[in-house]
C-alpha cells in the first residue's frame, strides 16, 4: 500500500487515505489543499477537513485543484482521496476527432486502456469494461488502482506503466462470477508533436492458460513422484540379483561351465544395466525439485573434469577432445553444467561409430540472454527422423560402443535441465556427418 501512495504523490497534490469509517490514516498534502494539515487531519473524518470546493461523488469541478476520492479495489473498505491540477484532468477522447478510431478499439477483443501520467484512465473500450466489470463512463477519469480489483500489490504495475514499456505482467483480478487471470503491458503514449502524454494498457484473459499449466504442473509432479517412488522400490530386489549372481560366482563358480559363467555375466550385466537406469531416473525427478542456488560458473573447469572422469574411454577410442580456453561465464547449478557436458560429451563417446580420427569439439558464446552451448562430433550422425524424439525419455538410438544398452535417459536429462533454465535442447545432423548437439541457458 505504502508503494502505492508513494507512486501517487509524485505526480499530484494531494494523497490522502481513507479507512472504511471515512479517518485519514495517511496524507500526503503538499500545498496544504485540507485543513488541518499541521498533522490534525489525521484520524479525523474526511468531511471535517476538505475544503467547500471538493467533491466526492467522482464529479470535477471548476477549481485550480480538483479533489475527489475512489475506493482502492484490492484493499476493500479503504479510499484514496486525489487532488490534481486542473490541466492534467482527463479530456474525452473524441474531444480531439477521433471518434473514428475509439469505435474501431472498441471492437477489439482484448481490453484496451489509455492512462494520463498521473496514472488516470482516458480512455476504455468495451473489452475492459466487460472484464473489469464497470461501464465506460465510471472507467474514465478514474485512476487504475481505482478500476482493477485484485488482490496483488499493485505497485510493480503501476510503476511500469509510469515509467517505461511494461512486457506481460500476469495479475489475478477478482470477480463475482470467479477470479481471472489477466496478462498487463503497456506503451508509451504520445503525443502527434511526440509528448509523450500517457500510456496504452492491455489486458489479456489467459485464465485458460493459466488453468492449463498448472494442470501440467500438477501432472509432472505427480509423475516425477511417482517416479521417484518406483525408483527407489525397485533398488532393493536389484540388489538381491546382483548379490546373489555375485553369490553364485563366488561359490560355485568351479562347479558351473562356460554357458553358466556366460549367463551370470548377462544377469549382471543386464543388473548393471538396470543400475544405471534407475540411478538416471531418479535424477531426472530431482532436477527442478530441489532448490539449486545459480551462480556463475567457469565451465573450463567443469569441463576438464567430465574429461578426466571419461579418461578411458576417451584413451580407448583415441579421440580428441578441443574446447575453449576462454568461454563465457554460465549462470547455472555447477553440478547441472557437469550433467549437461557429461551426457553430451559420453553420448559422443558411445555411439561415435567407427571413425579414423575421431574428434569431440565443444564450443560456448553467448546470444542476448542466452549462452548457447554446442558439443560437435564427426561420428555416424543422427538419422533425420529420429532428431526429433532422442531428448525423449528412454529414446535411445541403439547399442553402445562397448555392447551395453543405453538407458535413454541423458538426452532427457539435459533438456529437462534447459527448459528449467529458461533455454532449449536440440541437435543439427546428417548421417555420417557427424552431429552437433545444441543447448541453452538463461545467462541473466
Amino acid at each position: 500500500m505504502e508503494r502505492i501512495l508513494a507512486h501517487l504523490s509524485r505526480d499530484h497534490a494531494l494523497v490522502a487515505l481513507c479507512d472504511d469509517q471515512g479517518r485519514i490514516t495517511w496524507v500526503d498534502d503538499q500545498e496544504g489543499l485540507l485543513s488541518g494539515t499541521d498533522g490534525s487531519a489525521l484520524g479525523r473524518q474526511l468531511r471535517e477537513v476538505m475544503p467547500d470546493s471538493a467533491q466526492l461523488d467522482g464529479k470535477p469541478n471548476d477549481s485550480r485543484i480538483d479533489i475527489q476520492s475512489y475506493p482502492i479495489l484490492s484493499f476493500p473498505g479503504c479510499s484514496v482521496l486525489v487532488g490534481r491540477n486542473a490541466d492534467r484532468l482527463p479530456r474525452d477522447p473524441d474531444a480531439s476527432g477521433a471518434p473514428y478510431l475509439s469505435s474501431i478499439l472498441d471492437q477489439a477483443p482484448d481490453p484496451i486502456l489509455a492512462a494520463d501520467l498521473g496514472g488516470f484512465i482516458t480512455f476504455a473500450n468495451l473489452a475492459a469494461s466487460e472484464l473489469l466489470g464497470q461501464p465506460i463512463d465510471r472507467l474514465v477519469g478514474r485512476p487504475i488502482l481505482s478500476c482493477i480489483p485484485c488482490n496483488l500489490d499493485l505497485a510493480e504495475i503501476l510503476d511500469g506503466i509510469r515509467e517505461r514499456d511494461l512486457t506481460a505482467h500476469d495479475l489475478e483480478i477478482e470477480r463475482p462470477s470467479g477470479n481471472r487471470w489477466t496478462s498487463v503491458s503497456s506503451r508509451r503514449l504520445r503525443s502527434p508533436t511526440d509528448e509523450l502524454i500517457g500510456n496504452v494498457v492491455f489486458l489479456r484473459d489467459i485464465s485458460e492458460r493459466r488453468s492449463a499449466e498448472r494442470a501440467l504442473e500438477d501432472k509432472n509432479e505427480e509423475l516425477e513422484s511417482y517416479v521417484s517412488h518406483v525408483s527407489h522400490d525397485l533398488r532393493s530386489p536389484l540388489v538381491s540379483v546382483l548379490g546373489f549372481a555375485r553369490l553364485l560366482r563366488q561359490e560355485y563358480g568351479d562347479v558351473v561351465d562356460a554357458d553358466g559363467h556366460r549367463f551370470l555375466d548377462r544377469i549382471e550385466q543386464a543388473g548393471h544395466t538396470m543400475e544405471s537406469l534407475i540411478e538416471d531416473l531418479l535424477e531426472l525427478s530431482r532436477i527442478g525439485r530441489v532448490d539449486e542456488p545459480d551462480s556463475l560458473i567457469d565451465p573450463v573447469g567443469v569441463i576438464q573434469q567430465v574429461i578426466a572422469d571419461h579418461k578411458q574411454q576417451i584413451d580407448t577410442l583415441g579421440a580428441e577432445i578441443t574446447y575453449p580456453t576462454q568461454p563465457p561465464m554460465l549462470l547455472c547449478n555447477r553440478s547441472r553444467v557437469y550433467q549437461i557436458l557429461s551426457n553430451l560429451i559420453g553420448n559422443a563417446l558411445v555411439h561415435m561409430g567407427p571413425t579414423a580420427e575421431p574428434r569431440i569439439t565443444i564450443e560456448i558464446d553467448e546470444r542476448p540472454g542466452l549462452a548457447h552451448l554446442r558439443v560437435s562430433d564427426n561420428g555416424m550422425g543422427v538419422p533425420l527422423q529420429d532428431q526429433s524424439r532422442i531428448f525423449e525419455i528412454f529414446s535411445a538410438l541403439g547399442r553402445r560402443s562397448d555392447g551395453r544398452k543405453s538407458t535413454g535417459v541423458g538426452l532427457a536429462i539435459v533438456r529437462k535441465i534447459a527448459v528449467q533454465h529458461g533455454g532449449s535442447a536440440w541437435v543439427e545432423s546428417a548421417p555420417d556427418a557427424g552431429a552437433t548437439f545444441h543447448v541453452t541457458l538463461r545467462s541473466s
